[in-house]
């Protein structure tokens, strides 16, 4: 037998050094919570598991040692151990509380945030280049609040079902992060969001300052459903797009070619030539169309007729063309409101090309829906890149302000511009107050045209 003399302490330390080794050891995940020691202990077991061989190999303080020897130097309880054990055999490398698995009724946390994701994607306008949202102008987060608890009164949730300002808020700053209260874009604002503003702040008591809040939040309700409406009639395209064609129109700002990202003097008293995007998406397909030009067509009936019939019959040589069109734009008389592009509309549908026409503008300062989200990201690309000429403009520059796009939207050129006032103004019966209306449907019911005209809120 060896005499024990002869081996070093170094290998056989005292049993002070051991138990104070020991100690040290389970201070590692005495002061841890349950996941956080969980997660400790599968990190631990992991280093000592040997997949391939299915084999585990204990190592403490530099010495191999046995289960037992591991449950009691770290003081862990058997059975945790074992448990954890098996989950790392079976391949576990993150915890989990195990309360988090389990389904809890929260009624009020989820009538809260169904409501705040329509609210969100009806109201806020969204600006992609930011992925941000941003509330109606004036609007803070109590009022918000407010419009949440009037609009589920009124489908009947009793009061006890909603949740308190400060659950709101939480889950406001939880589940939707992206929100913002101020607006830092440019895009154009309601004239009656602003100007009910300006009347609430400049009241003298607090019954009118009551009242213009009132009216703007009845405002802003209307262009809520109005939104909601508008987005179901694309949710409706896109899971039948051959039974309705949904269009949104729109002209994107005008940039003044040559262009440079770092502005110089001498360039604001050169006459430079005007360059304009036209932008088409189709909700159905989910194709979106830019139609770069120079704005050598004024801004009519002609051009955005010539413009929504090139989008059509492109439309069309894909194959059959729905039965139903949607088209929404700008309320903008000179544009969209006007007897031209209504009797165009009007010749669609009496040559049976449409079954129905629905043409739908919501109000000035409410129509930044996708399609100026999709004009935000050329505004972003011309404070990085300089353009010298259309040509350019179409060859390098879209690309460049859409190289970050999964799909990226067709790059199409200007087509024929018509004279469709031309052709059709004779044909046409005198008819005016158009600029009242902000929806127009057109049907073709026994050989007879019927124009119908409605809107829920005139501004």
């Amino acid at each position: 037998m060896h005499d024990p003399s002869q081996f070093s302490p170094a290998l056989y330390p005292s049993d002070d050094d051991l138990f104070f080794s020991c100690s040290k050891l389970r201070k590692e995940h005495v002061h841890l919570g349950e996941v956080q020691r969980g997660q400790w202990l599968v990190t631990m077991l992991r280093s000592h598991y040997d997949a391939p061989n299915q084999t585990w190999l204990h190592v403490v303080l530099g010495r191999t040692v046995c289960a037992r020897a591991c449950i009691s130097i770290y003081g862990i309880a058997q059975s945790t151990f074992y448990d954890y054990r098996k989950h790392v055999a079976d391949g576990l490398e993150v915890v989990v509380h195990g309360n988090s698995l389990r389904p809890y009724n929260a009624p009020k946390h989820d009538l809260c945030v169904a409501w705040l994701k329509t609210y969100v994607k009806n109201i806020c306008d969204f600006m992609p280049h930011l992925q941000l949202w941003y509330l109606p102008v004036g609007l803070t987060r109590r009022l918000v609040y407010e419009t949440m608890c009037t609009t589920l009164l009124k489908l009947g949730t009793s009061e006890e079902e909603l949740c308190s300002y400060s659950s709101f808020l939480t889950e406001l700053r939880e589940s939707f992060p992206l929100v913002r209260e101020a607006r830092t874009h440019k895009l154009g604002r309601c004239d009656l969001c602003v100007s009910l503003k300006l009347k609430e702040s400049g009241a003298q008591t607090d019954q009118d300052r009551l009242r213009f809040r009132q009216e703007r939040q009845e405002h802003l309700t209307n262009m809520f459903q109005e939104r909601e409406g508008l987005n179901n009639v694309h949710l409706a395209a896109l899971m039948k797009p051959d039974e309705t064609l949904a269009l949104t129109i729109d002209h994107a700002n005008g940039i003044r070619l040559p262009h440079q990202h770092q502005y110089p003097k001498s360039l604001s008293t050169i006459v430079r030539p005007r360059a304009e995007v036209f932008g088409a998406i189709d909700h159905g397909k989910g194709t979106r169309i830019l139609i770069p030009h120079l704005q050598i067509f004024p801004h009519n009936a002609n051009l955005t007729i010539s413009l929504v019939f090139f989008v059509l019959c492109r439309r069309a040589s894909e194959g059959v063309l729905p039965l139903d069109l949607h088209l929404a734009g700008d309320n903008c008389a000179k544009e969209n409101k006007n007897r031209i592009l209504i009797a165009f509309l009007l010749l669609l549908v009496g040559l049976r090309i449409f079954r129905r026409i629905i043409l739908e503008m919501l109000p000035q300062g409410h129509t930044h829906t996708e399609i100026d989200a999709l004009f935000s990201w050329i505004s972003t690309a011309l404070n990085a890149m300089n353009v010298g000429s259309l040509t350019e403009m179409i060859a390098n520059f879209l690309p460049f302000a859409f190289k970050h796009q999964q799909k990226k939207p067709i790059i199409a050129h200007m087509p024929p511009v018509y004279d469709w006032s031309s052709w059709l103004d004779p044909a046409l019966r005198h008819f005016e107050g158009l600029s009242q209306f902000r929806s127009f449907k057109f049907e073709a019911r026994f050989l007879v045209l019927l124009l119908h005209s409605d809107s829920d809120v005139c501004c």
